[in-house]
């Protein structure tokens, strides 16, 4: 393996820069979905860039950012001139929003997110995600005292951004979710009952969730947010003590110096030792947060580590839940109400909000679509399964709908309209026919009954029931002041109408009988309730009742009359909803050009050496290389030059998108290593003997690349497609005191310069992979590589050919122990040694001269999980996932030139997390056949 020190550097102090490509960028170019068009409206801090159709949300945008920045700005301190581009996307229907800092820029999934991620009573998404990521903004763009981040900025202000960016993510998070939380309608996650129920939950477990935990992403843990809920709740119960001060001091640390103990940065930003900060901070938290704790109602069964969401009643004796965890596949489950036995309805991936609703024999959800070329877009569409024929049905083709209902005329559903949404029908065929067009209003649910057509709106802050008639008009019906409505059902003969509302910060069980024109409380949970529905005779009421990493369904009986009455807020009290905003005529905007935002960003020094026995034989290496992209990483740069092996070398690397093909050109000198079979003569007597020699390239290249996705839900299945070709001279050099040798045949020396022109193509196919949340490879699935290599042209020697196949299969033995096998071949056929690397199909630990002919490696791997850790410490920033023990077997069975023994190896891997950001997986083995060979590996 090549290291090149600018990456490796960076990666572990800043720990923020993505992935690099094999050439050496650091901004890939990204295939955006195809027809996408952008324009550009600058406000005085911000460039808006926004997808056509787009204009509201781009105006919104600009002075929600503007009026919000002087704020975010005192939350980092030492705020920098800012001036940030800020890319609105409105072609995928899965809500994000982040920030990056290669290239530095904000980007924005226009729809808003479903499910419980954002607090409803935030006044619109944009608004909601608009300030967030402007808090991690600001905090990149902020500078510092002298030191590190402060020398960086002047020629890599993006890396020095990203040392800004380099605290724990829990606490930028919590930063963030903070800011997100303000004023007296409690807007934002802080205030929203669902996002506290897991920490109120793990507050008060025998467990509790520690400091490094809360500042750490789970990997293989139940709660994949808990950084983001852990980290909002510290800052906030210390931003109650010094109103934020400990953050911008922790920042300015770390500006100063990337490689330093978080722990200690903690104890100097705050005046107080680690211990002592972690117990008053669990005091204080379960003092505030956890008030009571009444005894929860028994669930149907017992399901730790397990997300179950939305019982629907199948007969009156199984219900269908949607269920995904640890070791579970997601899907829609039948639940035995009187077993609690569960069994797997079919294998599918819902999103956010987990919906799905059963009529008859026909369960209706909604699922993601993958884009064909894109990685950032997907489709919301409709589909039904069939229990009578266990069989899926796509119903609508980029519909962008979601919650679809089936009414007495048709189905129902939310069609994704910008930010807001509207109410559509969808025929037999696939039709869609608008029945409530967009407004200032949220719809979050539509219920009919055989009477009433509930909908749940949210508007002005506030989410409450209405009532719609059959043309889609609104009149507020149901209101509960200060306290979220949420997830509504009717009983089976529409007297009454199940929700779930927060009262004292927890959300439990309400019903409104039509009868009597009471509400009334129906259960009283600890932490937060979820998700009711009565059986067919009203007598039972299954709910969703949450415990920490358990969401257990129950049932109990249904007995309105022992509950009390929940008093009304009258609805006039409702402000009413406003019709779809309207773009000032002032607002200006022009066409997105890339070639006007292509400057160069970043000016890094560049560390050469590598591990690989021949490799290293060139020594240490040093340059410097400049980097560039435009904000939509359409077109991307890279160059660079090296002084290696007493040589100087260069590289140039230019990227550009055109649809969904991505175009790389590269011109290059470098150098590589070559080992060559030598007839040499030492005291009259001939002998062969393998020397290594560095090979010279000098050429120019292009590359076409085409990918591909086909599946995108619970398994994955894509393609990459890549063309390429090749002209270049190449020569030998010494390495050391041994001359360049000749060629028997023609007597002229491999010193000379030999020219080539070649073509490479691809096609790497991965097929099903499927990966639960603890499996740590893929539990099944298939990867396969094909690659070909070709010379056109070749002077004096004969044309090279060569065709490189690894099959991998992913297997599992065991689920429920997350128990993984990787079952392997590699096939290398050439007319010639040096076509391809002879590691590509060599054992582990072997080298040797690989020629003509085909040479064919068999390996399987089994790994096995022995301790989820999850944990880590401060005071030496380290975050511990898992540790496994795994066994793997290599063998050449066909090759005319090697014959090796088998390459085996039994020993232990730990996956961790090094300065909060740096994934690493460490590896080591022996050989069981041999105890003198060992195995290490550091990734």
């Amino acid at each position: 393996m090549v290291h090149r020190l600018s990456k490796s550097l960076i990666a572990f102090t800043i720990a923020f820069l993505g992935p690099s490509s094999v050439l050496g960028q650091y901004y890939e170019p990204v295939v955006r979905p195809l027809g996408s068009k952008y324009r550009v409206h600058k406000t005085q801090h911000f460039e808006i860039i926004f997808e056509e159709g787009s204009e509201v949300e781009a105006w919104q945008t600009a002075l929600i950012l503007e009026r919000t920045l002087p704020e975010a700005q005192s939350l980092s301190g030492l705020a920098r001139k800012m001036w940030m581009p800020v890319v609105l996307n409105n072609s995928s229907d899965r809500a994000n929003g982040y920030v990056h800092t290669h290239p530095f820029r904000q980007e924005i999934e226009v729809p808003h997110i479903k499910g419980n991620r954002i607090g409803t009573r935030s006044d619109s998404w944009i608004e909601a995600v608009a300030t967030h990521e402007l808090v991690h903004a600001t905090q990149a763009q902020a500078s510092g005292p002298w030191g590190v981040g402060k020398v960086l900025h002047w020629f890599a202000p993006d890396a020095a951004r990203a040392l800004n960016l380099s605290l724990p993510p829990g606490l930028n998070e919590g930063a963030a979710v903070f800011f997100e939380s303000p004023g007296p309608y409690g807007a934002g996650r802080l205030g929203d009952a669902r996002f506290q129920m897991q920490y109120r939950a793990a507050a008060a477990s025998e467990r509790p969730w520690s400091l490094s935990q809360l500042f750490e992403p789970s990997r293989y843990g139940f709660h994949a947010n808990r950084h983001y809920i852990g980290g909002a709740n510290f800052f906030a119960w210390h931003y109650s003590k010094d109103q934020g001060l400990f953050f911008e001091k922790m920042r300015t640390r770390r500006f100063r110096n990337p490689v330093r103990s978080t722990g200690l940065d903690l104890r100097r930003a705050t005046g107080q030792p680690l211990s002592e900060l972690v117990t008053e901070f669990r005091e204080e938290t379960s003092t505030t947060l956890v008030h009571r704790r009444p005894r929860p109602p028994d669930p149907i069964v017992e399901s730790p580590g397990i997300l179950q969401r939305r019982p629907q009643w199948l007969n009156d004796s199984t219900l269908v839940v949607y269920r995904r965890g640890l070791n579970e596949t997601p899907g829609l489950y039948s639940l035995g109400i009187d077993s609690g036995a569960t069994k797997r309805i079919h294998s599918v991936q819902l999103p956010e909000d987990a919906w799905f609703s059963v009529a008859d024999s026909i369960i209706l959800y909604s699922r993601y679509v993958p884009d064909r070329f894109s990685t950032l877009a997907s489709s919301a569409d409709i589909f039904e399964y069939d229990l009578s024929e266990n069989r899926e049905r796509r119903l609508t083709h980029g519909a962008r709908a979601h919650v679809p209902v089936q009414s007495s005329s048709g189905i129902w559903a939310l069609q994704n309209d910008g930010q807001r949404n509207t109410w559509i029908e969808v025929d037999t065929v696939g039709g869609i026919q608008t029945i409530r067009g967009r407004s200032q209003a949220d719809l979050i649910q539509i219920a009919p009954s055989a009477e009433i057509t509930a909908v749940l709106v949210r508007h002005d802050r506030m989410q409450a029931i209405h009532r719609a008639d059959s043309s889609g008009v609104l009149e507020p019906w149901i209101f509960i002041d200060g306290a979220a409505i949420r997830e509504l059902s009717w009983s089976s003969d529409g007297r009454y109408l199940l929700f779930t509302a927060e009262f004292g910060s927890v959300t439990n069980v309400f019903c409104h009988d039509l009868e009597s024109k009471r509400t009334l409380q129906l259960s009283d949970v600890p932490y937060g309730a979820l998700d009711p529905i009565l059986s067919e005779d009203n007598r039972i009421l299954v709910y969703v009742d949450y415990q920490h990493e358990h969401y257990n369904v129950v049932a109990v009986e249904f007995a309105p009359e022992e509950w009390v009455e929940v008093p009304l807020t009258p609805v006039s009290e409702l402000p009413k909803i406003s019709p779809r905003l309207e773009l000032p005529k002032d607002f200006t905007h022009e066409p997105y050009k890339s070639g006007e935002r292509l400057f160069p960003r970043m000016f890094l020094p560049v560390g050469v050496w590598s591990n690989d026995t021949p490799e290293r034989r060139l020594g240490l290496g040093g340059g410097l290389s400049i980097h560039g992209s435009d904000p939509l990483r359409r077109r991307t740069y890279a160059m660079e030059t090296t002084l290696q092996a007493r040589k100087l070398w260069g590289r140039a690397e230019v990227s550009a998108v055109f649809r969904p093909v991505v175009a790389t050109i590269d011109v290059y000198s470098q150098p590589d290593v070559a080992i060559a079979r030598v007839l040499t003569q030492e005291d009259g007597k001939e002998s062969i003997r393998d020397i290594t020699y560095g090979e010279q390239s000098r050429g120019v290249g292009i590359t076409f690349t085409l990918p591909l996705r086909f599946e995108a839900n619970v398994r994955h299945s894509y393609a990459s497609i890549i063309v390429g070709v090749r002209s270049e001279r190449t020569r030998w050099f010494s390495l050391d005191e041994n001359p360049v040798p000749y060629r028997r045949d023609t007597r002229q020396s491999l010193a000379e310069w030999e020219r080539s022109t070649r073509v490479d193509v691809g096609i790497l196919l991965a097929v099903g992979l499927q990966q639960n949340t603890r499996d740590v490879r893929p539990n099944r699935g298939t990867v396969l590589g094909i690659y070909g290599r070709a010379d056109v042209i070749r002077e004096r020697d004969p044309r090279r050919t060569g065709l490189y196949m690894r099959l991998s299969q992913y297997w599992s033995i065991s689920r429920r122990s997350n128990t993984s096998m990787i079952l392997g071949a590699s096939l290398l056929s050439q007319n010639g040694a040096g076509v391809y690397s002879r590691s590509l199909v060599l054992p582990r630990g072997h080298e040797a001269f690989l020629g003509r002919g085909a040479h064919v490696r068999v390996d399987a791997e089994i790994l096995q999980p022995v301790w989820y850790i999850q944990n880590g410490f401060l005071t030496v920033p380290s975050y511990f996932k898992v540790l496994y023990v795994y066994g793997f077997i290599q063998r050449v069975v066909v090759s005319p030139d090697y014959r090796g023994n088998w390459s085996a190896g039994l020993g232990m891997g730990l996956q961790f997390r090094l300065l909060h950001y740096l994934d690493l997986e460490l590896r080591a083995s022996f050989n069981p056949l041999d105890f003198n060979k060992g195995y290490f590996s550091l990734m």
